[in-house]
């Protein structure tokens, strides 16, 4: 009777997680949303996005999405006062893949600054039934798809993200 025998991985043979963590903050005054018009990023320049940015070690993404919203709009919040909303799987054709999450928090007595006017041309707050022309297609699809109640969605795209 022969027996499988039970096959030691390697950790050298195990492909490194290749996966970019990032946050969003949708930030709310009743049904406005606040969003940065992005220039000199080298990314979606020209387009309105959230406060946003990549996840850092030893970070968690509540308190990621906490330290870019108090970065890029001088709005202070804890990890605890964001409300998850949904998560996003950005599949490009070829480069890494993303997983964000997006998350909500009420900025209703906060006067948001651009403390990024390297990054951020402007900033402002819209109906988030009205959104901009030029809002990052997939920031306006995951959006869409809460307000429809789904929280997770793939977004796939041809363009090369990293």
């Amino acid at each position: 009777m022969h027996t499988p025998r039970a096959t030691n991985h390697h950790p050298s043979t195990v492909p490194a997680p290749s996966a970019i963590r990032d946050v969003y903050v949708l930030a709310r005054r009743r049904d406005d949303v606040l969003l940065l018009l992005r220039s000199g990023t080298g990314y979606r320049d020209g387009e309105w996005g959230p406060p946003a940015g990549k996840v850092e070690p030893g970070e968690t993404y509540a308190e990621a999405a906490a330290r870019e919203l108090a970065e890029e709009t001088g709005i202070r919040v804890g990890p605890l006062d964001l409300r998850f909303l949904h998560v996003v799987e950005r599949v490009p054709l070829s480069g890494n893949h993303w997983i964000g999450l997006f998350f909500e928090v009420d900025v209703a007595g906060a006067e948001p600054v651009n403390r990024e006017p390297g990054l951020h041309g402007a900033l402002g707050f819209f109906p988030i039934s009205g959104l901009p022309d030029r809002t990052v297609d997939y920031v306006r699809h995951v959006i869409e798809a809460t307000r429809r109640g789904e929280g997770h969605s793939t977004w796939r795209h041809l363009e090369v993200e990293d």
